[in-house]
């Protein structure tokens, strides 16, 4: 399957760039250029859906559907430490902050309104 890329961001100082899309994030240094970092969309997992939905199917049976796809909509990288905040397609009013040296996500901050950007 084709990775698509959603955003590119570079942190404050411009010495990384941050990419994110339907693979996850990856974390780049600008000198030199190289990858040091990389969440895969597996990674993210339950991280990045939102709680299964149930149906009621017309038997009246139950049916839990776990959403598909964790792509990464937008991203952004905190100077140049480990932490790094994320919206997922399928919850964009969520920014999730991960933590790099951890492993996994830190904070769950939810919004009424969606995400449109992260800074």
């Amino acid at each position: 399957m084709a990775q698509i890329q959603q955003q590119v961001k570079f942190n404050q100082d411009y010495s990384c760039f941050a990419s994110c899309g339907s693979d996850g994030f990856r974390i780049f240094s600008v000198d030199p250029l190289m990858q040091l970092y990389h969440v895969s969309s597996d990674q993210l997992g339950m991280a990045c859906s939102p709680l299964h939905s149930v149906l009621y199917l017309f038997d009246h049976t139950l049916q839990v559907v776990s959403p598909g796809g964790h792509s990464v909509i937008k991203v952004d990288i905190l100077r140049r430490t480990n932490l790094i905040a994320y919206v997922c397609q399928d919850s964009e009013n969520v920014v999730r902050i991960w933590d790099g040296s951890l492993n996994k996500v830190r904070r769950l901050i939810t919004f009424d309104q969606v995400v449109m950007s992260l800074k």
